[in-house]
């Protein structure tokens, strides 16, 4: 279907992946992934062919690029802290963070107390902004280092 969309000149093509259980457990999570064609992970086709650790192997390497966070539950925090940590640690290269929905995340994580706590330092909060609309977090996400690729290097 990709192939067919960009023989068609339609550009650019979003994978995507869901995450929960479905309507009757809740919210269903899906996001879009958009990769370099020409950069495209070995083995990267289906999330449910692969194995955990090959998973997590490509998980860092999928979004090395920016993160962009929605409210969501524990997937969405096991995913959240799994590149936060990465980064903290600096096992992962810097890439911009960006949470949707201050009021949601500042209801679910007292990040603020992590910092009292003793459990992160205080520039670790540095590592993600918070922001309420695609505009804040396109211009977050351009002000924190995404590279966004021009029209032109695009196939």
């Amino acid at each position: 279907m990709e192939r067919r969309a960009k023989r068609r000149g339609l550009w650019p093509v979003a994978g995507l992946d869901e995450a929960g259980r479905g309507p009757l457990a809740g919210p269903v999570a899906a996001a879009a992934v958009i990769l370099d064609p020409k950069r495209i992970p070995e083995g990267l086709d289906d999330s449910k062919r692969l194995t955990a650790p090959e998973r997590e192997a490509l998980f860092a390497e999928i979004l090395a690029n920016a993160l962009a966070v929605f409210p969501g539950g524990f997937g969405t925090l096991d995913e959240l802290f799994e590149m936060l940590t990465l980064q903290q640690t600096r096992k992962a290269p810097p890439a911009p963070i960006v949470l949707f929905g201050k009021s949601y995340w500042s209801r679910i994580i007292n990040f603020e107390a992590l910092v009292e706590d003793h459990a992160i330092a205080p520039q670790d909060l540095d590592l993600f902004e918070f922001v309420d609309t695609a505009e804040e977090g396109w211009a977050s996400l351009l002000r924190r280092g995404l590279k966004a690729p021009s029209d032109q290097a695009m196939p």
